[in-house]
């Protein structure tokens, strides 16, 4: 069977305010050098250095965070590492609104259980990724 990828579904709202924090780690350095007229201008290029950097981790959240189903596990991979669990091993998967950090980026959320443990998701496309899994699940049954 082919590994089967699956996007975030990204609210409106969570997207724009990642953005936004972008656009705000990015107009600083420049508001501080065309306004900050006191601070000399190796102090200015040293603020633009040490933050433009991180106008690049929101961004890096809004296109990192993935589904990947393969034979035999979810790999769950965001911008801070992967997890990766047994097909076999999953419980249970069931709707959520909870608003717990987790790698999604909508409120869409799916609770997956697996020994002992879970995680919560947000596939874009949550009935395919359900099929998807359970299609998994069968194969591994025989």
């Amino acid at each position: 069977m082919d590994t089967l990828v699956f996007y975030s579904k990204i609210d409106w709202w969570i997207g724009g305010l990642l953005v936004l924090m972008a656009i705000m780690f990015l107009l600083f350095p420049l508001w501080e050098w065309k306004y900050n007229t006191e601070r000399s201008i190796h102090s200015k290029i040293l603020i633009g250095i040490l933050i433009w950097p991180w106008a690049l981790l929101p961004l890096w959240l809004l296109l990192s965070i993935e589904y990947r189903v393969t034979e035999r596990q979810l790999v769950v991979e965001s911008g801070l590492g992967e997890t990766e669990i047994n097909i076999e091993d999953i419980t249970d998967i069931t709707p959520t609104h909870n608003t717990l950090s987790a790698p999604a980026l909508s409120l869409d959320r799916l609770e997956v259980v697996y020994a002992d443990k879970s995680i919560i998701i947000s596939p874009k496309h949550k009935q395919a990724f359900l099929e998807a899994i359970e299609q998994r699940k069968q194969q591994l049954d025989k």
